[in-house]
């Protein structure tokens, strides 16, 4: 269990173009709607100066966690079909599973400064942030998925 301190992100409301552009994103005209699932699973979580630290204002992380800049996305300069592709091409991660492929290669998230270079204070989180799980979590294997009656049926 993690304490209020140990949280890497605050979880937020969704800002209102961000909103926009997942409902835009979703509708059957024009839209993606077959990702409408993935899209409202999307947990907002606004870290002020994100995009100072990392390379774009926008990530997604193996929780589900829409990690973004508020400031960014609430200053105007993106529109909402901007918005929604990003949404498009971070919830794409999610779908393709990036983050499981990532561990199986045993990669870690290194942060770099902005404007390239080797990591240092420019590319570290701000003091209380972490990209990585509480430790209880680290290494905790989930159990494979038993197939239901139903599926165990039709074999």
């Amino acid at each position: 269990m993690t304490t209020k301190t140990d949280r890497p992100y605050r979880l937020t409301t969704l800002p209102e173009p961000l909103a926009a552009a997942r409902l835009k994103l979703s509708k059957p005209d024009g839209g993606r709607p077959y990702l409408a699932a993935a899209l409202w699973a999307l947990q907002p979580c606004g870290l002020p100066g994100f995009a100072e630290f990392m390379p774009g204002p926008f990530a997604v992380d193996d929780r589900w966690r829409l990690l973004f800049d508020p400031e960014v996305v609430e200053n105007g300069t993106l529109s909402v079909d901007e918005l929604a592709g990003i949404l498009y091409h971070e919830v794409s991660h999610l779908i393709r599973d990036h983050p499981a492929r990532a561990k199986a290669l045993n990669a870690d998230v290194v942060l770099v400064p902005k404007g390239g270079g080797a990591p240092g204070p420019a590319g570290e989180l701000p003091a209380g942030h972490s990209t990585k799980p509480p430790a209880a979590q680290r290494g905790a294997r989930r159990a494979p998925r038993r197939p239901s009656a139903r599926a165990r049926r039709r074999h």
